[in-house]
């Protein structure tokens, strides 16, 4: 009976790791339809780093500013953790995206995020933090973020769809002519290249 049952557990999980698998990964573009990705994510494990560089949450977000401002990149905020006995979290958020970094001193290991919307490559963010890192192993790898339907367009409720545009590569909405503000963001489609809604 037992046997049975593990057979059975093996098998759900089997089908659900297939269905997992229709769904991720790339969109592959059809014939006649425009597809358009939102955004890039760069990502990396990176090993044999110094143990003073990870654990200290300091260096890290002064690593982090230098490497948004370099890359001309709009920091709005940032946040960090230190862990005991040791390991630091620092997320940044930008107006093109976020940065995060995550570390394992212990291990010598941290874990690199970019993500960056519109047309901006985060490419130069990621490697600036890479070489003040000085990892002696990496692997990294990069993605279009996006939709998962090749022909995604924005869809924002009526009340919005009037004064309510992106900045090029970024969440926040440009000021209004009225001189208001709106507290809701447009959704970072509209700032990537591909078709456009129509008032």
């Amino acid at each position: 009976m037992k046997k049975i049952g593990t057979v059975c557990l093996i098998l759900l999980l089997s089908c659900g790791l297939a269905s997992c698998a229709q769904t991720s990964g790339q969109v592959t573009p059809q014939p006649g339809v425009t597809y358009y990705p939102l955004g890039k994510l760069l990502f990396s494990d990176m090993e044999g780093i110094a143990f003073d560089k990870l654990n200290d949450p300091v260096f890290l977000k002064s690593l982090i500013e230098r490497a948004a401002k370099l890359s001309k990149l709009n920091l709005v905020n940032m946040a960090e953790q230190k862990y005991e006995p040791y390991g630091v979290s620092i997320l940044a958020n930008v107006r093109e995206g976020h940065i995060t970094i995550a570390t394992w001193p212990e291990f010598g290991y941290a874990a690199v995020e970019v993500l960056i919307y519109g047309k901006n490559d985060p490419a130069d963010t990621f490697f600036y933090i890479k070489d003040r890192l000085g990892p002696i192993k990496l692997k990294t790898e990069v993605m279009d973020r996006g939709p998962i339907s090749t022909d995604l367009k924005p869809q924002l409720p009526r009340r919005l769809q009037k004064g309510l545009r992106s900045s090029p590569g970024t969440h926040a909405p440009k000021e209004n002519t009225s001189g208001t503000n709106s507290s809701s963001g447009s959704s970072p489609n509209e700032s990537a290249p591909g078709p456009k809604s129509t008032e």
